[in-house]
């Protein structure tokens, strides 16, 4: 997410190999047609192409802050703190969310449907995400599986308060 001049993309492209998905989603037209002119530099000239299985990045213009759910996520731009958790649910169970947050990279994973570890990998600051329109979280429409992951997780936590509230009992 915000793959700017697909440097970062290609090269994981070339860790990913041929089964991989590699989509680079930046929001400047002009930066992305930039991205495509480099990456075909790098299908002519470099040697790497021929040593590694490349799987070849797609660029796609769009906001970061309204993407799908992928296993892997790296935000090349920093994410404001109120999309934090809208970011962290783009993850599948077992993902992995790099982002530069209040200055900080962090590595955020998902462990389960309700829980995720962060970790605060170095400070880092960088250019932040531009903000979706207004109507934003109107124009997000769940999935059945996300409405069905939140009714599991609120289920949970109705289960745990109410086991608090019996341990306190005794």
């Amino acid at each position: 997410m915000g793959s700017g001049t697909g440097y970062f993309s290609t090269m994981v492209g070339l860790i990913l190999g041929i089964n991989g998905i590699n989509h680079g989603i930046e929001i400047h037209a002009d930066v992305i047609d930039y991205a495509h002119q480099r990456l075909e530099d790098f299908k002519k000239f470099s040697g790497a192409i021929d040593a590694f299985d490349f799987c070849e990045p797609k660029f796609m213009q769009g906001n970061c802050l309204t993407i799908t759910v992928y296993d892997r996520i790296y935000c090349g731009a920093a994410c404001p703190e109120e999309f934090q958790h809208y970011m962290q649910n783009r993850l599948k169970l077992g993902g992995i969310l790099v982002l530069p947050l209040n200055d900080q990279l962090m590595r955020i994973k998902r462990v389960s449907e309700c829980r995720w570890e962060e970790t605060m990998l170095l400070p880092f600051s960088i250019a932040s995400a531009l903000q979706p329109p207004i109507d934003f979280h109107n124009s997000i429409k769940p999935s059945k599986k996300l409405k069905k992951n939140i009714e599991e997780c609120v289920g949970k936590l109705r289960l745990w308060a109410v086991d608090l509230v019996f341990l306190k009992k005794i």
